[in-house]
């Protein structure tokens, strides 16, 4: 009872030094334009975000605060033909979480809302995996809900995926998830809705934020535009990667 109430009195702990990550988000899109007479046509997006994170406790879970230092978007062929908000530099732009177990307990987006910046928010959710109470041997299933709306467009999403904890080198954990995903997204005239699976790799220190992490998924979707169904095959891939 008095360590209890040596700890109200104390209040929260105070928050840990801010730690910098990059996180770069790769997605390739293959799209079959045999309906509208064409070819296929082949997409490649890049996005590297460097951002920094601050972790500090508070009743129920933990306050993540992340400020975005800087980002780079390559559209690589179809740049030009890119809306201006996607392109637009996000730097300052802030995520606020509150997380519960490893898990925000609200959609990340960042303030204010910026396209490129929603790109690391894969990244972002991967380096909070492992601030659930963990031990090696641990399984558990996380169930992800998004909805991003922007000027260039919304989508909405749902992902399952099933954890495993495993040791690693040293005080490390090896966290391994098997997912499945499903989207549906609208920008201008066009509708796509898509079916993905993938795995993810996470090492930390339990307790504490990723110290690497990586995810890759593929897919298949389908476009609607103008009348026209467009069969389409996306891959993604993203990696978080903690900075000195």
């Amino acid at each position: 009872m008095l360590l209890l109430v040596l700890h109200v009195l104390a209040g929260p702990r105070p928050a840990a030094a801010p730690v910098r990550y990059k996180i770069v988000t790769r997605t390739n899109t293959d799209i079959d334009l045999s309906a509208a007479g064409q070819g296929s046509q082949s997409i490649a997006l890049v996005s590297t975000t460097f951002v920094t994170v601050t972790v500090g406790d508070t009743a129920g879970g933990q306050l993540v605060n992340i400020i975005v230092d800087s980002s780079a978007f390559d559209g690589g062929a179809i740049a030009a033909q890119l809306p201006p908000e996607m392109l637009a530099d996000p730097k300052g732009a802030t995520f606020h979480l509150f997380v519960v177990n490893g898990r925000s307990r609200s959609s990340i987006l960042p303030t204010p809302m910026s396209v490129q910046a929603v790109q690391a928010a894969g990244g972002i959710e991967l380096l909070l995996t492992s601030l659930r109470r963990l031990k090696a041997g641990d399984t558990w299933t996380d169930t992800t809900m998004s909805d991003t709306s922007s000027a260039a467009g919304s989508a909405k999403g749902s992902r399952v995926a099933t954890w495993t904890a495993k040791p690693d080198q040293g005080s490390t954990l090896q966290l391994d998830a098997t997912w499945t995903g499903t989207t549906s997204a609208g920008f201008g005239q066009a509708q796509i809705d898509m079916k993905v699976a993938g795995t993810s790799h996470v090492t930390a220190v339990p307790g504490g934020l990723a110290l690497k992490a990586s995810s890759t998924g593929t897919g298949s979707a389908t476009m609607n535009m103008a009348g026209m169904n467009l069969p389409m095959k996306v891959t993604t891939d993203v990696t978080t990667t903690q900075l000195p």
